[in-house]
């Protein structure tokens, strides 16, 4: 052991020196890497704070569009409404006037089939417009019939009551709203 002792005594210093120096590079070192260490996750701070900030806004974008785009729906639902509106309104004026077009033209006696085609009504409408015009004519042929039936009746009664009362030849009798007296 008195080597090592020697050993150590002779050099003891300039060990202690170097163990020092190299005590000091790896404070160094370590301190060199804990700024290093450091640095990087500020730069990678700052780099995720910038992304953040980025995704932040492209999603107030977003947002932003998708409320416009929203509002945007309702006006044209809507503008969609009205126009579906005027449309149908549109298409009930032209129903309209087609059956009217239709019964002038029948009442004018104009085969089906030319109805058909100006109309733009199907046949089996037209047919059935005619058999109800033909009905309501007849109809009206009967009640016409019936009052001047019994008109005749009422007026010849009439008649007959004033050639007993007066024994002359009765007056023909006027009848109407506009009766001259």
């Amino acid at each position: 052991m008195t080597f090592f002792n020697e050993l150590l005594s002779t050099y003891a210093g300039p060990i202690a020196a170097t163990a020092f120096v190299l005590a000091l590079f790896a404070i160094t070192y370590v301190q060199l890497g804990l700024r290093r260490s450091a640095q990087l996750q500020t730069d990678m701070q700052q780099q995720l704070q910038q992304q953040i900030s980025e995704h932040i806004k492209q999603l107030q974008l977003v947002s932003s569009g998708s409320l416009g785009m929203g509002q945007r729906m309702m006006v044209l639902e809507n503008k969609m409404r009205c126009l579906k509106t005027q449309q149908d309104d549109i298409r009930q004026n032209d129903l309209e006037f087609s059956y009217a077009q239709a019964q002038k033209l029948l009442e004018q006696g104009v085969d089906e089939a030319t109805v058909v085609t100006n109309s733009g009504l199907s046949a089996s409408e037209i047919a059935l417009m005619k058999l109800l015009q033909q009905q309501q004519a007849r109809s009206n042929s009967v009640q016409s019939g019936v009052k001047s039936a019994s008109t005749q009746s009422y007026l010849g009664q009439a008649n007959s009551s004033v050639n007993t009362i007066t024994s002359k030849p009765a007056a023909p009798v006027k009848t109407g709203y506009f009766a001259e007296a």
